[in-house]
């Protein structure tokens, strides 16, 4: 980024790094709590959101 040079572009990278972050976040999340039986779950998601 500090090699930016432009506002638009600066622009355009804020936005695919948000778009990224989205698709990518629910599939970490999706992955994280896949191997973890059911009444563990929600424990393995608070795990997920705080590391």
């Amino acid at each position: 980024m500090p090699l930016i040079s432009h506002l638009y572009l600066l622009y355009f990278n804020q936005m695919l790094n948000g778009f990224s972050q989205g698709m990518i976040f629910p599939v970490l999340m999706g992955l994280s709590i896949k191997n973890v039986r059911a009444n563990k779950r929600g424990t393995a998601m608070g795990f997920f959101q705080v590391d």
